[in-house]
């Protein structure tokens, strides 16, 4: 007889339903149909009826309504029995996903001025936007990436298609390119992209960021597209100030003629390049390693290549490979050589070439670049005093993929594309923890007025004007509650930012006037009804106005400290000696004899109108160094008489008898006594006197004879005798401190007292505290 048992629902509740499970029982010979046996079963199965059984009640009167055969099934239907209630809300952390993050608003505000800035040069150099969807066709995301095809996101097969999100947007964009035939194309896309790598925060490496890609595609004279996207690299993050950076420049067809030149078989060519391009995070000896380990290449090759990968410089290292006699012979690499030497005389012209090197381990893993390939990195000397540097890596990269669209075509047919991408949040880190260092504010919205009421229940007529800024194209806000505080919306302004404050009550609605009040300066002015935005309008454009000629230093210099906004500050340009090179260091410089003439010329003028005679300044000396100890210990605890008028002379404190003042403890008293107003009350400047040749000897000698005596070798009896005696003075001296404590202590219980006094106060009876002698 074969029955099925049901999970009663007082057990499983959330199960809705009935759960039906199978079980199997044979009737026991000569018994009723209640008594039932186990089935032949093997021992796993037993144990999971035993666990079935343990687990189920049979409610009277169940009904068999299913009958299952499979034994697998039981095996499911015991591990789901097992499983808690669904009611039953298990605990978990409440966090984004591993690399990847959360941005708040304050970030969202300079990440969107950083992606204007960089959209707006895309756009000056023509360039039309793109977008593409977030997931591809597996199949079109594979074999393109080489090694790192393994970090690609695949998506859960649905039961159609097989997707994967998108690795970057270069391969969408070629795709693109077949897909519609377009055979030119100068394009700009701005998408995130999500790689299954190892994340990294503080570097700015996470599995989901965003790209910022810059293509042009199309058949084109040579090395014309490469110098553009180059010079729109170097435009981007001098723009973006974020310090010296430096472009490295390769070519896949250089590296390939050394594989070759190396005796390396081309089938290991993507192998062997894809070790190279770690040489920015590992070393040559690591890299060699895992050439000869895992990829099995001879140490002699491997050493040959490392003569070559290890070298770099500027146009003069090309002229040297052309020399290289084994190189030279080598079509593919020729080729690269000739397109490097060409791209240079382009990038010279651009303005351009100081920045970049020519660095033969530039390698860049993915299959798909062809020629010539580029990578900036920040330099490590750009950080700014009292920062840390930040190790981020490449903040930009790119190369030509001439062969990328004909993967796709299916004719073969080839687009020649050549391209860069912007590292986002690279650089958004960078900024971001600069942004930590100055604890600045900044403002999260742009709205320009607040309508506000001082009194209840004007929430009609705060709608009504603030439709008529909205309509008007005024950003505008107001507070949501019918009857706000008149303190807590001037706070709100004051908090965000905003400007200019809209103020209606009930006195100025029965004179038709509108108060508009200047959070800033709390200005109020009674305007017309009639003529509110027209006013608003009026002081915003002067607003705007003061602030790009009155304040845009000061803005600017503020919004390049974030590496936001570009700086046209007038830097002093050096002339190399010899040649019409530009060097530019990126310091400001100051005319300090110009700033002394300056401040002289002021302060004549000032003695002239104070006396009406020039007064002649007074002479002090250099600055010299103390020759005596700053005694900090001797007097503590003691009192000093000093004068009345000394300022805060009844606290305790340290005083100096030169400023006739005190102050509170030894920290300040050493900030005092190294301070202006107490070296020119010596008669001296703060300015120091430069030592002169003879004195520096002079110095040496005297510090060279110091050294001579504390190095003199003392024979050992004199050094035990002196030894002993040091014991001996310490001895002493811990001895005297002892009698001293003892002897303040007796003094402190010691006391006389009279007797009648005593017993008024209670504490007669206890005996004499006088000694007796």
């Amino acid at each position: 007889m074969v029955l099925g048992l049901r999970l009663h629902s007082a057990l499983y509740p959330s199960w809705g339903l009935a759960c039906l499970l199978p079980r199997s029982f044979a009737s026991c010979p000569g018994k009723s149909d209640s008594c039932l046996t186990m089935p032949q079963l093997g021992l796993l199965h037993r144990r999971a009826w035993a666990s079935l059984l343990g687990q189920l009640r049979r409610p009277p009167g169940a009904v068999c309504i299913r009958v299952v055969h499979s034994h697998s099934q039981v095996a499911e239907a015991t591990l789901t029995s097992q499983l808690k209630p669904h009611q039953e809300k298990s605990n978990f952390i409440i966090k984004t996903p591993k690399g990847t993050r959360d941005l708040s608003p304050q970030q969202m505000v300079v990440r969107e001025k950083i992606l204007d800035m960089v959209v707006s040069c895309f756009k000056r150099h023509g360039a039309k936007g793109l977008d593409t969807p977030a997931f591809e066709l597996k199949e079109m995301l594979t074999e393109k990436y080489g090694e790192d095809s393994m970090l690609i996101y695949d998506l859960k097969d649905q039961g159609g298609e097989l997707l994967s999100l998108r690795y970057d947007l270069t391969v969408p964009f070629a795709r693109y390119l077949a897909m519609n035939k377009v055979k030119k194309m100068k394009r700009y896309h701005v998408g995130k992209v999500w790689r299954r790598e190892s994340p990294t925060i503080v570097q700015g490496r996470y599995r989901e960021f965003c790209q910022c890609d810059f293509d042009i595609a199309g058949q084109f004279d040579p090395m014309i597209p490469d110098a553009e996207c180059l010079k729109i690299m170097c435009e981007i993050l001098s723009g973006l100030q974020l310090g010296d950076f430096l472009i490295k420049v390769n070519d896949r067809r250089i590296l390939d003629g050394i594989f070759a030149v190396c005796g390396i078989p081309e089938s290991k060519f993507h192998a062997i390049c894809s070790s190279i391009d770690k040489l920015d995070k590992m070393s040559w000896k690591d890299v060699r390693h895992e050439m000869v380990a895992k990829k099995g290449l001879a140490p002699e090759v491997a050493d040959r290549i490392g003569d070559y990968v290890q070298c770099h410089g500027g146009v003069s290292l090309v002229e040297q490979m052309f020399q290289d006699s084994e190189l030279s012979q080598n079509q593919h690499a020729l080729e690269g050589l000739r397109d490097l030497k060409l791209l240079f005389e382009y990038l010279t012209l651009f303005g351009v070439a100081e920045k970049i090197s020519f660095d033969l381990s530039l390698a860049r893993g993915l299959d798909y670049y062809t020629g010539v390939i580029y990578e900036a990195v920040l330099l490590q000397t750009s950080a700014r005093a009292g920062e840390e540097p930040l190790n981020v890596g490449s903040v930009a990269a790119g190369g030509r993929y001439d062969g990328l669209v004909g993967m796709f075509d299916p004719k073969g047919h080839k687009v020649p594309c050549v391209g860069l991408s912007i590292g986002v949040e690279r650089i958004f880190s960078i900024v971001e923890q600069r942004m930590k260092n100055v604890g600045e504010k900044i403002r999260t919205t742009e709205t320009e007025v607040f309508v506000a009421t001082p009194q209840k229940n004007f929430l009609q007529e705060r709608l009504k004007l603030i439709a008529e800024l909205w309509d008007a194209g005024i950003k505008a806000e107001l507070m949501y509650k019918n009857n706000p505080k008149l303190l807590t919306q001037l706070r709100y302004c004051e908090n965000m930012g905003i400007p200019l404050m809209v103020i209606i009550g009930e006195q100025e609605l029965k004179e038709g006037v509108i108060k508009l009040r200047s959070v800033a300066s709390r200005e109020e002015v009674a305007i017309k009804r009639e003529n509110l935005v027209a006013e608003v309008q009026k002081r915003l454009s002067e607003t705007r106005d003061s602030k790009l000629i009155g304040g845009q230093l000061a803005l600017r210099l503020k919004a390049a400290f974030y590496g936001i906004f570009r700086l046209p500050i007038h830097f002093a340009v050096k002339m190399a000696s010899g040649s019409g090179t530009k060097n530019l260091d990126f310091r400001r410089k100051w005319d300090k004899d110009e700033y002394e003439k300056l401040a002289e010329k002021r302060l004549t003028e000032e003695r002239e109108k104070k006396d009406g005679k020039p007064v002649q300044p007074v002479k002090r000396e250099l600055l010299r160094h103390r020759d005596y100890k700053v005694d900090l210990e001797s007097k503590l605890g003691k009192t000093i008489v000093i004068t009345k008028t000394t300022p805060q002379s009844e606290m305790g404190g340290y005083y100096c008898n030169v400023c006739d003042c005190v102050v509170k403890d030894s920290i300040n008293f050493l900030d005092h006594i190294n301070g202006k107003k107490h070296q020119r009350n010596l008669g001296m400047s703060m300015r120091v006197e430069r030592s002169t040749l003879d004195q520096v000897k002079k110095r040496f000698e005297v510090n060279k004879k110091k050294m001579e005596e504390k190095q003199k070798d003392y024979d050992f009896e004199e050094r035990m005798k002196e030894l002993r005696e040091e014991e001996e003075k310490a001895k002493a001296y811990k001895k005297e401190k002892q009698k001293e404590k003892k002897r303040r202590a007796e003094e402190d219980l010691t006391f006389e007292e009279d007797d009648e006094m005593a017993a008024v106060m209670g504490f007669s009876g206890f005996g004499s505290t006088k000694k007796s002698y």
